[in-house]
């Protein structure tokens, strides 16, 4: 593991019957993209620590974190349900790293927890564990929702003081593109570290706008 201070991010992706057949492939191609773009930019390479879970008829860690490049993986429908195995698997890799970080004596970031999905119930104990990892250590956690049949009232509870947002239809691509620039930002502020970088921005930085991918279905705009 590099010294450099780290940003870690979990993609929580619903992979369900309840995205589509063409959501998927989308899915799996944007990944894709972001991991190709992620080996390309010594940045972020060196600073940014990424795992993948699915979730569907059960959770999956499909990517967990490690040391080597990221890699491409495919994402396969399974099932019903499994938001809230999903939702706990991806805070436990999220709780192990940041032991691993400690035990290395490595600075990190506020972690981020990006989530994809159609909207499912979700267990009480996990929205629970999901507040306690947004107030005490300070998850930073974005909701996209996608399709017509998105409970938003749901999504806005998963997503703490950040408005979730709704996926253009088509715009997958530009969804990791968003991603990616708004790691960089982090990476690059002042208040990170940024050594890896090797350059600072602004202590206090702004993500960029997301309004190329993204709506929202109430009132506002996300924080």
């Amino acid at each position: 593991m590099t010294p450099y201070p780290r940003l870690p991010l979990v993609l929580l992706v619903d992979a369900s019957m309840h995205t589509s057949t063409r959501m998927l492939p989308e899915l799996e191609r944007g990944f894709r993209a972001f991991t190709d773009e992620m080996h390309d930019h010594p940045c972020l390479r060196e600073s940014v620590d990424v795992a993948v879970v699915t979730f569907g008829s059960s959770a999956a860690l499909i990517v967990p974190f490690q040391e080597q490049e990221i890699r491409p993986t495919a994402f396969r429908a399974s099932g019903w349900g499994g938001l809230g195995p999903g939702l706990d698997l991806a805070l436990d890799q999220l709780v192990a790293l940041e032991a691993r970080y400690r035990a290395a004596g490595i600075e990190y970031g506020r972690p981020w927890l990006f989530v994809i999905t159609g909207s499912q119930p979700l267990a009480a104990d996990s929205i629970a564990r999901l507040r306690i990892a947004q107030n005490e250590t300070h998850i930073v956690t974005f909701v996209v929702g996608f399709g017509d049949d998105a409970d938003w009232e749901f999504l806005e509870s998963l997503s703490g003081n950040r408005r979730p947002a709704k996926l253009v239809d088509g715009e997958v691509s530009e969804m990791f593109q968003w991603l990616l620039a708004s790691l960089e930002v982090v990476a690059t502020s002042a208040s990170f570290g940024g050594a890896a970088c090797g350059r600072h921005t602004s202590s206090d930085p702004s993500l960029p706008s997301p309004l190329r991918w993204a709506e929202w279905p109430t009132e506002g705009s996300p924080k």
